[in-house]
């Protein structure tokens, strides 16, 4: 049970997540020291339905192992940006040619 410190109110106010809950640790090493658990979060918005059927049509494939919303948040908006730069180098090889 969840109790406010300030006010004596039970339960967690509306802006607050639970990473963790449990008797142990977050995270535990074997042969090493002092483990480091850091959380990224990247607001993301994705329309409901649009949700339902990626997951859906995902789930049946082998390339689900490979998505990228596998990978850590800070990863994503890398290979986000890295996926970008052929399609723009594109366009704007194709414009140029085409216009200049």
């Amino acid at each position: 049970m969840y109790f406010s410190p300030v006010t004596g109110k039970q339960g967690l106010p509306e802006d607050r997540l639970v990473w963790w809950v449990g008797p142990g640790p977050i995270a535990t090493v074997e042969g090493g020291s002092n483990p480091s658990v850091t959380f990224s979060v990247a607001k993301t918005e994705v329309n409901t339905i649009q949700l339902a059927k990626t997951n859906e049509a995902a789930r049946d494939k082998a390339l689900l192992l490979a998505a990228l919303y596998e990978l850590p948040v800070a990863t994503q908006s890398t290979y986000r940006v890295t996926l970008m730069i052929s399609p723009g180098v594109l366009m704007i090889l194709l414009l140029r040619n085409l216009v200049g």
